[in-house]
């Protein structure tokens, strides 16, 4: 929402949706994209959004508090991965597979902290106008 449009179309969006407005779901056509990275976990997430899934994509939930999981009803040929705490290194292998063929792309977060700014990167993330998450750069 807001400034956070401007800055995901600066990243390459080809689309941006407003969740005030309306749910990525509802956006998307089915057969639309190849992945869906889920860092939220809201339970029910994975089956909404598999029919924009192509066939060959993938659907990443990041494991976390809010209990959200891989979806019980794939569509054939998505492939699902739970990645978190208990990440295997083959799941890392075929993230890692993703960023070499160029499916995934990093974008670098400004600024980054040290581990001995941790606290300041605290309170920045209290602030207004981080887009994304803070970067920890550990040496």
């Amino acid at each position: 929402t807001g400034s956070g449009i401007e800055f995901v179309q600066a990243l390459g969006a080809d689309r941006v949706v407003d969740y005030h407005t309306e749910t990525l779901a509802e956006a998307l056509a089915a057969d639309s994209v190849d992945i869906v990275l889920d860092n939220l976990g809201i339970p029910g997430t994975a089956d909404a959004m598999m029919p924009a899934i192509r066939a060959g994509g993938m659907y990443l939930v990041l494991k976390g508090g809010r209990n959200g999981t891989i979806s019980n009803h794939p569509k054939p040929g998505v492939r699902q991965l739970e990645f978190g705490a208990n990440t295997t290194r083959r799941d890392l292998d075929e993230l890692r597979e993703m960023f070499n063929n160029g499916q995934l792309k990093a974008a670098t977060m400004s600024p980054t902290y040290t581990l001995e700014q941790i606290p300041q990167a605290f309170t920045r993330i209290t602030a207004s106008g981080v887009h994304g998450k803070l970067g920890i750069v550990i040496e």
